[in-house]
């Protein structure tokens, strides 16, 4: 059997919307709602407790440069920011 392919490993460069040396954002496939950013790390990794400190401070670090993209995109009234760690969070 041929191993499930991770959707966020290896992304297309015309996905990345934002980045930096350990993480990248791009636009939901599936958005909750207008505006709806991925953003993890661009190593492979189940979930936020199994990154580095580096790897979760650049992602932190790149919220910032989401927000700036978001609001010249949708002007948002508001942010909802957070993670889903495992199959029953989403």
């Amino acid at each position: 059997m041929e191993p499930v392919k991770c959707p966020f490993c290896n992304p297309f460069a015309d996905e990345i919307v934002a980045r930096n040396d350990l993480c990248y954002a791009r636009w939901d496939r599936y958005p909750v709602s207008k505006g709806h950013l991925l953003i993890m790390p661009f190593r492979h990794t189940p979930d936020l407790f199994s990154m580095t400190a580096e790897e979760r401070l650049a992602l932190l670090a790149l919220i910032d440069e989401c927000k700036a993209v978001i609001e010249e995109n949708f002007r948002p009234a508001g942010y909802n920011i957070g993670f889903n760690i495992g199959k029953a969070a989403g």
